[in-house]
């Protein structure tokens, strides 16, 4: 099992850190830095502090409770693979409930999302879900021409 690994630290002004990692084991192509709490998933913002996720006119998209904590749960741990055990633990706690559930969940945020082709929210077979986003760097201070 050959394990490729690339680090791109970019810029020392740079405020993102990529790490890629290909193997066979699961597709994580992207680790968000830690203070990320804005992610861009295609038009849509999706916002871990408020749980929000903004369609690309603003407005908040029409996503059931339980998809968007899914979906919440998700951005957390963006680039990385995510359960589905952990996933109905954190959605449906202290529930019991199918693993349909979680599917139905995973096709209403893929709907909203216009991901039909699962670019977005991924299957890692027998594993879980993991979520392809891009953090949207928190607003600096204006930078001046010079």
């Amino acid at each position: 099992m050959g394990l490729k690994a690339s680090f791109d630290l970019g810029t020392r002004s740079s405020w993102n850190t990529q790490i890629s990692v290909k193997s066979r084991a699961a597709p994580t192509d992207l680790l968000l830095p830690a203070a990320a709490s804005v992610l861009r998933l295609g038009g849509f913002r999706l916002d871990l502090s408020a749980g929000e996720l903004r369609g690309p006119d603003g407005e908040l998209a029409a996503l059931r409770r339980q998809a968007l904590a899914v979906l919440l749960t998700l951005g957390r741990e963006a680039g990385r693979v995510v359960t589905k055990d952990r996933l109905m633990a954190e959605v449906w706690p202290g529930l019991v409930v199918g693993e349909g559930s979680l599917t139905q969940a995973v096709a209403d945020i893929r709907r909203v999302l216009g991901d039909p082709q699962h670019r977005l929210v991924r299957n890692v077979a027998r594993r879980g879900y993991l979520l392809s986003a891009e953090a949207v760097p928190a607003a600096g201070p204006p930078q001046l021409p010079g």
